[in-house]
């Protein structure tokens, strides 16, 4: 996501994009996916919609219309690339690391094991977030077939769940016949699963809803292979000691656009960028306190670091993956805080 557009100068000490002075305002939301057709002809280039956060902007409603689009040919076809973290070697690695996971927990002893206990005669759930083509997920089984006798848990009682944003990849996974061994011994569950929002997971074939209200009884795994990139992030800029939000606003080469969730227009953007004055309690509104307060402490972290690291006061820029935070607060949450995250991207 870079913040160069091609047309920027120096205000302040803050890069203003030139282009963010023209044009109508359009700093209201949109509404929705459609804008009015009784609004008035914009010139070519246009503005799709106002400035704001960058996790707040319509990058993300693209890139998920992409992916609902598209379905399950984002990788049949090749057009995301996955190979990388959707192999074998990756597989049978991520298995050791369960089978060394398991083997600590069952040797854990005092507080550790009070909050850590392993429960042999309760489910153990294996959740896979943004599974997408479910070709890892299908090597990622067979490999912890192979370590079954060195596991030290019962392998019939561990669940694989395989979860995306997109209904009709989990209806298709569903529908897979190499992945119906697994579904007939009660070792694979589906759920469709919204990681930036989603609450709780509802798993198709048990029915079982694992939430903060019902807490698994074990410990859970998060595997999150090439995702966390995808799930929204915010825009923050260091200069001369003081902190800023990068504001976008997203738009579009093409003279108008009718449907603003048509992933088409992601050939066509040209999004503007501008700084404004913010602080460490930036997400002070956040719902979540303990969120409110780590986030803070991260923002704090990065405007100490970089002001007294930058001696020629260039500033410095950084993402903020409050998508992929966020998420994971929640896996935490309906675990009861008990989660191993095993992740793997490009890069």
């Amino acid at each position: 996501m870079t913040q160069n557009t091609g047309k920027e100068r120096m205000e302040n000490g803050l890069s203003i994009n030139e282009d963010s002075r023209l044009g109508p305002d359009l700093s209201e939301p949109y509404n929705g996916c459609h804008r009015n057709n009784a609004t008035e002809k914009v010139e070519s280039p246009t503005r799709l919609e106002g400035f704001k956060s960058c996790s707040k902007s319509l990058l993300w409603e693209l890139m998920l219309s992409f992916y609902k689009q598209k379905g399950i040919d984002s990788w049949a076809k090749g057009i995301v690339p996955f190979f990388i973290t959707c192999n074998a070697f990756i597989a049978r690695s991520y298995a050791k690391v369960l089978q060394g996971f398991i083997a600590d927990l069952k040797r854990s002893k005092g507080r550790m094991l009070s909050k850590m206990r392993l429960r042999e005669d309760k489910k153990l759930y294996i959740i896979e977030v943004g599974a997408g083509s479910g070709k890892f997920s299908f090597l990622m089984l067979k490999a912890l077939q192979k370590i079954k006798p060195y596991l030290e848990f019962p392998v019939e009682n561990i669940v694989y769940v395989m979860t995306d944003a997109v209904d009709s990849n989990v209806n298709f996974w569903m529908n897979h016949k190499p992945l119906m061994q697994f579904v007939e011994t009660g070792q694979l569950d589906f759920a469709t699963l919204d990681a930036n929002n989603d609450n709780h997971i509802t798993l198709r074939r048990s029915g079982v809803i694992l939430s903060p209200e019902h807490p698994t009884d074990n410990p859970i795994i998060v595997i999150a292979n090439y995702l966390f990139d995808t799930l929204c992030h915010d825009i923050f800029q260091v200069h001369s000691g003081q902190l800023h939000e990068g504001l976008i606003s997203v738009g579009s080469k093409r003279g108008h656009e009718e449907n603003l969730c048509d992933p088409e227009i992601i050939n066509y953007l040209k999004n503007e960028f501008t700084y404004v004055s913010s602080d460490v309690d930036h997400y002070k509104t956040s719902e979540d306190k303990i969120d409110n307060l780590h986030l803070s402490r991260i923002l704090a972290w990065y405007k100490e670091k970089f002001t007294k690291d930058d001696p020629f006061e260039n500033g410095a820029s950084f993402l903020m993956p409050i998508g992929a935070l966020r998420s994971l607060r929640k896996m935490a949450h309906i675990s009861s805080g008990r989660v191993l995250v095993i992740s793997g991207d490009k890069g």
